[in-house]
């Protein structure tokens, strides 16, 4: 388990891959195994999502409690999501790679990057307000289930 704030675990990393088993099973695609990911794994890829994003979102602690409250529940998510498309790539090397944009994980990865940007963002402007204002929400970071909307890029009407 994680030891900073955003206190992640691999079951709630796992909930987003549940179709990677922790057993190694056949892919269907490429008809290889699957690679068997460790709780240990998930842990120290929990780890380094954590300290990334408690780098971006070193200033919350300028924040009053009602804001730096949301903004950590919304990192938690953030961190999920982060160590999720570490665990799907890990899992299914075969169908990782820079230039795969339709694989799961690289899905995982985009929506990681934008939604730790997103809090970067509402957290400098909860600075920029004074830091007090309870009354502000910030941007979700989305269900720990929920999945970002397609976005189609081959002109195909769906």
């Amino acid at each position: 388990m994680s030891t900073t704030e955003w206190e992640v675990s691999a079951e709630e990393v796992r909930a987003l891959a549940s179709h990677r088993t922790p057993a190694a099973s056949p892919d269907p695609v490429y008809q290889r195994d699957l690679r068997a990911i460790s709780d240990d794994d998930i842990d120290a890829w929990i780890s380094e999502v954590s300290a990334v994003v408690d780098i971006r979102l070193r200033r919350r602690s300028r924040l009053a409690t009602g804001n730096r409250a949301r903004l950590v529940a919304a990192g938690k998510t953030v961190v999920k999501v982060g160590a999720a498309a570490y665990l799907v790539d890990a899992a299914a090397p075969t169908r990782a790679g820079v230039a795969d944009n339709a694989s799961y994980g690289q899905v995982l990865w985009t929506r990681y990057q934008s939604e730790l940007e997103e809090l970067a963002e509402a957290l400098e402007e909860w600075i920029a307000d004074g830091g007090d204002d309870d009354s502000g929400t910030a941007k979700s970071a989305g269900g720990a289930a929920s999945f970002p909307e397609p976005k189609i890029t081959d002109d195909m009407g769906w």
